[in-house]
């Protein structure tokens, strides 16, 4: 999976735009928070821990590599091909 976005960052962004809390996701994933942030940066946990976490705020894995973005309205758009 392409690294080259700040996962920690997307994270918090589509928090802020869901109706679940870094507490939530944590538990349901058996984590803590500062794990989860942990993990999602890291080489050996970093692809399995962004598509747990997708799949927890049911938002596509893609998103975590630039390829969707919230807009003005809050809503979960495909970004512009380059």
């Amino acid at each position: 999976m392409n690294k080259d976005f700040d996962r920690t960052q997307l994270l918090k962004t589509a928090l802020n735009h869901s109706s679940i809390t870094i507490d939530e996701l944590a538990n349901r994933l058996g984590l803590t928070p500062i794990l989860l942030y942990h993990n999602l940066e890291s080489e050996e946990e970093g692809d399995q821990t962004v598509k747990a976490v997708a799949t927890g705020l049911g938002i596509p894995t893609s998103y975590f590599e630039g390829k969707y973005y919230y807009n003005e309205r809050g809503q979960l758009v495909p970004s512009a091909p380059k």
